[in-house]
C-alpha cells in the first residue's frame, strides 16, 4: 500500500513522460498485488485515503461539475461497500474476486482480534503511564487469556500483538508513548494545512499515504519493513512541506565546535561499534538460526549429530536462543515418538533440553509458554527419572500463575497429577479447564480420558461421546486411545473398541498392545477365527510378544 502512494507522489512530481509511464505502471502493479494479498487492513487504509481525497476535492475545488462527480464517486464507493457486506452470504459471492470476498467480511467482525483489543485496554488500565514495556504484549495476553481462543485451535492461542498498533503502543508504552506517537500525526496535519492544503497533487499523495498508514494500523501491527518506509515518508513529507524560499537558499557555514572530544577517537569508536553492531544484531543471529535449523534437520537422521548443532547454536548469548530451545524440545518429542535411538543418547538429549528450558523460564519468568514446554519435557521423560514429575508439577503450577485460564497448562498438569497418582486432583484440574468454556470439545475429551484412566468408565465414556457429538475427532496418542478402547471393552461394547483399535493401528502399525487388545475383543465376541487372524499379524511384527501370549 505504501508503495502505491509513493508511486502516485512520483507520478505528479516527475515531468518526463517516460518516467511518468514507468511510475504509473508501478502504481498499477502495486494496486494489483494489494488486491491479491487480500489484506483487509491495507484495503481499509486505502479506502479511507480515497474518501478523504474525495472530500477534500468536494470542499476545495470551485468547479460545480467536479464537486458533483466527486460526490457521486464517494456515494458509489460507500454504497458498493454496504452492498457487498449485505450480500456476503449470497452464493455468487464465492465466485467474486478474492479482494471483494475479503471486503465483504469486514463488518462481520473478528472475535479473536477484538478480544485482544480488550486485553490491550485492560493492560493500559493496569499500567497507564509507562505501560508494560516494548515486546511484552504476550505477557499481557497470557495473563488475561480468554479460554475461547482454544476453539480456534492450539496454534491460535498465542498472540504477541493485539493487531492494532495504536492499542499496542497504548498498553506497552502507556499514555506518554501514545501521546508521542500521535504527535507525529498531529504534526502531519499541521504541516499539510500550513502548506498547500491539498493544492499540490504530489503533496496530497504523501499526506494520504500517512493517513492510510494510520488507518491501516488500527487493524494490524507494524513490522520493520513498512516502519522503515514510514519514517522515510515522514522525512519526505517534511521536505515537501518546507518553505521553498528556505530550502533554495542553502548556506554553508563553518561552525566551530566547542568540544574537547578528539575527532580521531570518535572515528575509531565508530569503526569499532558499527561493525560490532552489524555482527551482534544481524550476522550472529543469522548464523545461530542456521545452526538451529541444522540441529532440527540432522536430528531426524541422527540425534547425536543434531545435538551438536543445537549446542553450537546455544553456545553464546543471542536473542534467537529462546526459540531455538523450544525447537530443541519439539525435536526430542519427534525423535522419541519415532524411536530407533539408544537410551543413553535420549537421556543425554533430555538432560540438555531440560537445562536449556530452565534458562528460558529464568530469562522469561512471566511467559507461560516456556513453563509449559518445561513441564512437557519433564512429563514425557518421567520414566528416566521419577523426580521429573515433581519438577513438572512445580513448573506447571508456576505456569498457571502466569496464565490462570489457559487450558493447555491444566491439561498437562492433570497428566502430571495422574502419574503422581493424585487422581482426584487431576480430575479437578480437568473439570476446571472444562468450566472455563464448556463449548471446547478437547476439554471434554481430556476429562473423559482422565475418568477412564482412574477406572470411572461410565463418566469417561459420557464425556468422550459428548466431545465427539461436538465435533471432536479421534486424534490422540495411541496409548490414550487404547485406554478408550479398553473402556468400551469393559462395558461390553467390543465392536466400538475394535473400531478405535483399527484407528490406532492406522496411526502406528507396530503398536503391539493394540493387537493384544483386539485379540481379546474378538475372543469376547466369540469370533476365534478373526482373533487368529489378528494373532497372525502380531506374529509378523512382534514374534517374541506372540510367543509370550501363547504361553499365557
Amino acid at each position: 500500500m505504501i508503495h502505491l502512494f509513493l508511486a502516485g507522489f512520483l507520478f505528479f512530481k516527475e515531468e518526463r513522460k517516460l518516467n511518468k509511464t514507468i511510475v504509473l505502471a508501478i502504481l498499477i502493479f502495486n494496486l494489483y498485488i494489494m488486491s491479491q494479498s487480500g489484506s483487509r487492513g491495507a484495503m481499509v487504509g486505502l479506502g479511507a485515503a480515497i474518501l478523504i481525497f474525495l472530500i477534500l476535492k468536494i470542499f476545495s475545488l470551485r468547479s460545480l461539475k467536479t464537486k458533483i462527480v466527486s460526490a457521486l464517486i464517494l456515494f458509489i464507493l460507500i454504497a458498493g461497500f454496504v452492498f457487498i457486506n449485505f450480500q456476503r452470504e449470497i452464493p455468487w459471492m464465492s465466485k467474486a474476486p478474492y479482494f471483494i470476498q475479503r471486503l465483504s467480511s469486514i463488518t462481520r467482525g473478528d472475535w479473536s482480534r477484538t478480544t485482544a483489543w480488550g486485553m490491550a485496554l485492560q493492560g493500559f488500565k493496569e499500567k497507564p503511564i509507562l505501560g508494560r514495556g516494548w515486546e511484552n504484549f504476550n505477557v499481557l495476553f497470557n495473563l488475561h487469556y480468554h479460554p475461547h481462543y482454544l476453539s480456534y485451535g492450539p496454534a491460535n492461542t498465542w498472540f504477541d500483538r493485539s493487531h492494532n498498533e495504536i492499542l499496542d503502543i497504548l498498553c506497552l508504552t502507556g499514555i506518554l508513548g501514545l501521546a508521542a506517537y500521535l504527535a507525529l500525526f498531529f504534526s502531519i496535519f499541521y504541516l499539510f494545512k500550513k502548506s498547500s492544503g491539498g493544492k499540490k497533487n504530489s503533496l496530497l499523495f504523501l499526506f494520504l499515504l500517512l493517513i492510510a498508514y494510520f488507518v491501516q494500523n488500527l487493524f494490524v501491527f507494524d513490522t520493520p519493513g513498512p516502519l522503515i518506509v514510514f519514517f522515510f515518508s515522514l522525512g519526505l513529507f517534511y521536505r515537501e512541506t518546507s518553505d521553498e524560499s528556505d530550502t533554495n537558499k542553502v548556506q554553508i557555514k563553518q561552525v566551530k565546535i566547542d568540544s574537547k572530544f578528539p575527532l580521531p577517537v570518535l572515528l575509531i569508536l565508530l569503526f569499532i561499534f558499527i561493525p560490532w553492531g552489524l555482527y551482534e544484531f544481524n550476522f550472529k543471529p543469522l548464523e545461530k538460526s542456521k545452526e538451529g535449523i541444522m540441529g532440527i534437520v540432522a536430528s531426524l537422521s541422527n540425534l547425536d549429530s543434531g545435538l551438536k548443532w543445537y549446542k553450537e547454536s546455544l553456545r553464546e548469548p543471542c536473542f534467537t536462543n529462546p526459540e531455538v530451545r523450544l525447537q530443541l524440545v519439539k525435536t526430542i518429542f519427534v525423535v522419541e515418538d519415532r524411536g530407533g535411538e539408544d537410551e543413553e543418547t535420549i537421556k543425554k538429549a533430555v538432560e540438555f533440553a531440560i537445562e536449556e528450558s530452565k534458562k528460558n523460564v529464568s530469562e522469561h519468568p512471566l511467559d507461560v509458554r516456556y513453563w509449559l514446554f518445561l513441564g512437557q519435557i519433564y512429563n514425557a521423560n518421567a520414566d528416566l527419572d521419577s523426580r521429573y514429575l515433581i519438577e513438572a508439577e512445580k513448573a506447571l503450577e508456576q505456569g498457571i500463575k502466569t496464565s490462570p485460564k489457559r487450558q493447555d497448562v491444566y491439561f498437562e498438569l492433570g497428566k502430571t497429577k495422574m502419574m503422581l497418582e493424585k487422581d482426584q486432583e487431576a480430575i479437578e484440574l480437568y473439570q476446571k479447564a472444562l468450566s472455563f468454556d464448556t463449548t471446547i470439545p478437547v476439554s471434554r475429551w481430556n476429562l473423559g480420558l482422565a475418568y477412564l484412566i482412574i477406572g470411572q468408565n461410565e463418566n469417561g465414556l459420557r464425556e468422550i461421546e459428548k466431545a465427539q457429538e461436538m465435533g471432536f475427532s479421534l486424534s490422540a496418542e495411541p496409548k490414550m486411545l487404547l485406554i478408550l478402547a479398553q473402556a468400551y471393552k469393559e462395558v461390553n461394547n467390543c465392536q466400538r473398541a475394535i473400531e478405535i483399535i483399527n484407528y490406532i493401528l492406522e496411526l502406528k502399525k507396530d503398536f503391539v498392545p493394540a493387537y493384544k487388545e483386539k485379540i481379546a475383543c474378538y475372543i469376547n465376541l466369540k469370533e476365534p477365527e478373526k482373533a487368529g487372524e489378528v494373532f497372525g499379524e502380531l506374529q509378523k511384527i512382534a514374534p517374541e510378544e506372540a510367543k509370550k501370549m501363547l504361553k499365557q
